[in-house]
């Protein structure tokens, strides 16, 4: 609306000339206000248009690249990936289990056990191994040279007891008074040997 229009009008509803210029100047000034709000809302609108297109053209690049790509196939390799993975892991934890349980039953070498067992059917189960304790046993039976037997090791335990408590007993700990005839087996090493060479 034009500022005449509104002199024009204000004029024909009999509005005195002293105040028609103040009011023209308040309507104009209102209508300034409505027309710059105006504007605002739609630079923000031009704004979020231009931003919205700049996001399409960059997702139209970003779909391009994968112009020809199976994505499927990608989900696909990225699964059998995971697979493989957790398999390995699982084959690493049946292998220590495996290991472990060898030792446990005296294997001489558990690589030489191993080899004879059937580990397709051996599970690991949580921490508990399936399928191992009757193929031991079984081996046990028919190549016990292949295991360290529970007697032979204490066996061999007391031998070695025995053996560090043999042999000749160098200080007896004891006080020995001299005598004419004393029993040499119970006198200190120094006694001992001054004994002995004495009586050569």
């Amino acid at each position: 609306m034009k500022r005449e229009d509104i002199e024009k009008s204000l004029k024909e509803a009999g509005i005195a000339e002293d105040k028609i210029k103040s009011v023209v100047d308040g309507i104009m000034a209102e209508n300034g206000k409505d027309i710059e709000a105006e504007k605002a809302k739609t630079t923000a609108e031009v704004d979020k248009l231009k931003k919205a297109n700049e996001q399409i053209a960059t997702l139209n690049d970003s779909i391009k690249k994968f112009d020809g790509v199976d994505v499927d196939g990608l989900k696909k390799s990225a699964k059998d990936w995971e697979d493989k993975y957790n398999a390995d892991i699982s084959k690493m934890k049946l292998d220590s289990a495996l290991e472990l349980a060898l030792i446990n039953s005296g294997a001489r070498n558990t690589k030489s056990v191993k080899a004879l067992l059937k580990t397709e059917e051996i599970k690991l189960d949580g921490d508990k191994l399936l399928g191992l304790d009757t193929q031991i046993e079984a081996l046990k039976k028919d190549n016990d040279f292949l295991f360290k037997a529970a007697d032979n090791n204490q066996n061999n335990q007391n031998n070695q007891n025995n053996q560090n408590n043999s042999g000749l007993t160098l200080n007896s700990g004891g006080t020995h008074q001299s005598l004419s005839n004393p029993d040499l087996d119970k006198l200190p090493d120094n006694e001992y040997y001054a004994k002995v060479f004495d009586k050569k």
